[in-house]
């Protein structure tokens, strides 16, 4: 495993559990490298039987057994297992996921009350609530609802990045672009190696024709800080080819 040479060692487990059919701790791990090759009927029936066996993290079993089902797009089985996953380390994921499955049945509202009820234990995780909340928003193309939510999460977070970043994405699906350059404008200031920032900011404004010359200047210094980046290849060449239209 340490050398992520995972078919062979879920051979080798395998082997083990062969003679140790009862092992619970084996089992979980048979399951777990039977999901990591999308096996997902081996990775379901060992999960299954490391609970049966008395594995003592049930909690991350039930949240593998809910990824498996929303990997088949059992969407209410996936539920039924994120919502078993009790206080600790996994919990707040597992809320999370609940939350997609929900708004995976088009029971979006309420979804989006699911994670407003949830009690983050740092500032971290409240974000993480925010930009998940935005992000179900986007996936059913409600960008005035995600551009508030995010807009409502700066309120409480000022100055987040990763917040700034997603407000300024939202804006832009919006033509907010006034929003797009001051929300961007502030990431650069805050983390000047933030390569997405520099590109998102440069694309925004190739994509629409306008201060070409300032795009390529933001799409190269994103190249700097990221090279080989095929997001800001893409973007790069996209601003020289209207550079070269509008020649």
């Amino acid at each position: 495993v340490s050398e992520k040479s995972y078919a062979e060692a879920r051979a080798e487990f395998q082997r083990v559990l062969d003679d140790a059919p009862g092992n619970a701790e084996i089992s979980f791990a048979v399951g777990l490298l039977a999901l990591q090759a999308s096996d997902l009927d081996a990775a379901e029936t060992n999960l299954q039987r490391s609970l049966a066996a008395g594995y003592k993290d049930k909690d991350l079993a039930h949240f593998y057994l809910g990824q498996i089902a929303e990997d088949r797009k059992q969407f209410k089985q996936a539920a039924e297992w994120f919502s078993r996953v009790g206080p600790g380390e996994h919990q707040f994921n597992a809320q999370i996921r609940y939350a997609g499955v929900l708004a995976k049945q088009d029971r979006l509202d309420e979804a989006s009350r699911h994670l407003q009820q949830v009690q983050p234990q740092n500032i971290a995780q409240r974000a993480m609530l925010i930009q998940a909340e935005a992000q179900l928003l986007r996936e059913a193309k409600r960008h005035q609802q995600a551009f508030e939510v995010l807009g409502k999460g700066l309120e409480k977070i000022p100055n987040h990045p990763e917040l700034l970043y997603d407000h300024a994405m939202a804006a832009e699906k919006l033509n907010l672009l006034d929003v797009v350059e001051q929300d961007l404008r502030l990431l650069i200031q805050l983390k000047p190696d933030n390569a997405h920032a520099y590109n998102a900011l440069g694309y925004t404004f190739a994509e629409r024709g306008i201060r070409l010359e300032e795009a390529r200047q933001l799409t190269e210094k994103a190249m700097s800080l990221d090279p080989g980046n095929p997001l800001i290849m893409d973007s790069l060449g996209w601003t020289h080819f209207r550079l070269g239209a509008h020649g």
